[in-house]
């Protein structure tokens, strides 16, 4: 056999860059179900970790005055929150979290514990629900 011949048999030169550009993206890029597995994995992780360090955070419970705790019963009005705080008013209701004041003056705010005023909401939404009012 010739040299020709057994060159002529031979490969191109950019068959063979082809291939192995080909092999080399094979090996250097991991298939999609590696690559979501790590994803998912590392997601996880992260995920753990959020869940754990709000388990361990302190309680971050807030005051809440009288504009935001009647947003948060449903956008309630005034007069009614305040019947409903009221024992000689016919809305009294004993599950209502009491307000208190931040300061000894009677010019001082009332506030509500946030959680106490979330709670109550639940309550009153599901009646099976039993709930003590009051602060934290």
């Amino acid at each position: 056999m010739s040299c020709q011949a057994s060159l002529a048999a031979l490969p191109s030169r950019s068959i063979l860059r082809r291939s192995r550009l080909s092999q080399a993206a094979a090996t250097a890029r991991p298939d999609a179900e590696t690559v979501d597995s790590s994803i998912h994995k590392e997601l996880l992780e992260r995920l753990e970790a959020i869940h754990l360090a709000v388990q361990q955070a302190p309680n971050l419970d807030q005051l809440v005055r009288v504009p935001e705790a009647l947003q948060l019963l449903g956008g309630i009005s005034k007069s009614t929150w305040y019947a409903r705080l009221n024992p000689r008013s016919p809305s009294y209701d004993p599950r209502a979290p009491k307000p208190f004041k931040l300061g000894m003056s009677e010019h001082s705010p009332s506030v509500w514990w946030r959680s106490a005023l979330i709670a109550y909401a639940y309550a009153c939404a599901n009646p099976q629900a039993t709930f003590e009012g009051g602060a934290a």
